[in-house]
């Protein structure tokens, strides 16, 4: 039995069975890590899973032992989203890409072998940018094996969708994203968006430098931007308080997120699974 376990698990009571075929699944895979959210039409979470495991197993052996024991993964849906947990992904304006040279655009923005991983692109129309990612071949390759007709979509979407939603009332927007290891700023400048990019990091004062840096380079220190972090991190713990103290105005936007839950309960973890809706 692989070490496996579940960290946040969720049901809304206005989940309904018979209506599975018009909820959509998103999936988000990271090493010895998965989430899922099921979507209502309105884009609302009726249920959300957390799956990590205590020590490193192959992906492999981790995705087929959560699939065989979780009956959601099993349903079917009116859509299958897999979200690119690698962040391996970048940006480009649309008028300049062209899907016969992804492969030089993805050696040049993104690194310079990915033989093992498939690539993939995603337009959106309302940036007037394209992104290009990559998923691993093993992830793909499940993935297409145990869903049906699996639609797969870079990091940032969902992101840039969230910081729009949030931008609404902050035109001047730098939206935090912290994974294990990594985080994604997203930053609007005037509604508008300046920047997606995905950087690693080991303590909080990494963190910041890199938030300082984005600042000065999209000039959105000028305006003092809202900031907002999200993501995978416990907002009592330690890194968050350490965070704060270097950057006090940090915020996490829990009230403008609760509603994209079907159901209100005071522990929902927003900020770890909010933007899954996107």
């Amino acid at each position: 039995m692989y070490p496996i376990y579940t960290t946040y698990q969720h049901q809304s009571d206005a989940f309904e069975p018979k209506e599975l075929k018009s909820y959509r699944l998103r999936v988000l895979m990271r090493d010895g890590m998965l989430m899922y959210v099921v979507l209502s039409p309105a884009a609302q979470v009726l249920a959300a899973k957390e799956y990590r495991t205590k020590e490193p197993i192959a992906f492999v052996e981790f995705f087929e032992t959560i699939y065989q024991n979780d009956y959601f993964l099993k349903e079917e849906y009116k859509s299958i989203e897999v979200v690119n947990g690698t962040l391996s992904f970048s940006l480009i304006p649309t008028r300049y890409f062209a899907p016969q040279r992804m492969k030089e655009f993805a050696g040049a923005l993104i690194k310079d072998s990915f033989d093992a991983e498939h690539l993939a692109y995603h337009a959106m129309d309302e940036e007037k940018a394209t992104a290009i990612f990559l998923v691993p071949a093993e992830v793909k390759k499940k993935c297409d094996f145990y869903f049906q007709d699996p639609e797969y979509i870079p990091a940032c979407l969902p992101l840039i969708n969230l910081a729009h939603f949030l931008g609404a009332d902050h035109p001047d927007l730098l939206l935090v994203t912290l994974f294990q290891n990594q985080f994604v700023v997203t930053g609007l400048r005037n509604g508008k968006l300046c920047l997606c990019n995905a950087y690693d990091f080991q303590a909080a004062s990494d963190m910041v430098y890199f938030i300082q840096l984005v600042q000065d380079l999209t000039k959105l220190n000028e305006s003092q931007p809202l900031i907002c972090l999200h993501g995978d991190f416990d907002p009592s713990g330690e890194f968050f308080e350490e965070l704060t103290t270097y950057l006090p105005g940090i915020q996490l936007q829990k009230d403008a997120l609760r509603p994209r839950f079907a159901t209100q309960t005071p522990d929902i973890p927003t900020s770890q699974f909010a933007y899954l809706t996107f």
